[in-house]
């Protein structure tokens, strides 16, 4: 068998084991499945903020960079002092990078968003099952 073929199953036996696992943990545990429904949604809750903050934490910082960018000389300048052109090739420049970085930045927090969202739907049918057996 191809280390591809070994690869997928294996990881097919892992994803059914772990729904096992917490079907059964839900089915057995202490608690209602009203409680449990509450605190998977919280945590999902927070892992959705947790993208959020770090989502804008990478926009501040992309800013940051931006406003860096700005502020540099250019090295063949010796006095200083930029000429409007040369300000004008690293204003774009800066623009470029900083939609770049944004992007990405957007793009990750939009993936991160997603597999919450899934995780949270996986979580409620989960629960739905688990009510609708007892």
């Amino acid at each position: 068998m191809s280390m591809i073929g070994k690869t997928f199953r294996y990881v097919a036996g892992f994803a059914v084991g772990t729904g096992i696992g917490a079907v059964t943990a839900l089915l057995l545990a202490p608690q209602s499945g009203a409680m449990s429904k509450e605190q998977i949604q919280a945590r999902v809750d927070e892992i959705l903020n947790a993208g959020q903050r770090a989502a804008r934490r990478r926009e501040e910082e992309l800013y940051a960079a931006w406003e860096a960018e700005l502020g540099t000389t250019h090295p063949d300048n010796k006095n200083g002092k930029k000429d409007e052109a040369d300000t004008a090739r690293q204003l774009e420049k800066a623009r470029a990078a900083a939609h770049d970085r944004e992007d990405k930045a957007r793009a990750d927090a939009q993936k991160a968003q997603e597999e919450a969202q899934k995780q949270l739907e996986k979580a409620r049918r989960e629960l739905d099952k688990a009510d609708s057996s007892t």
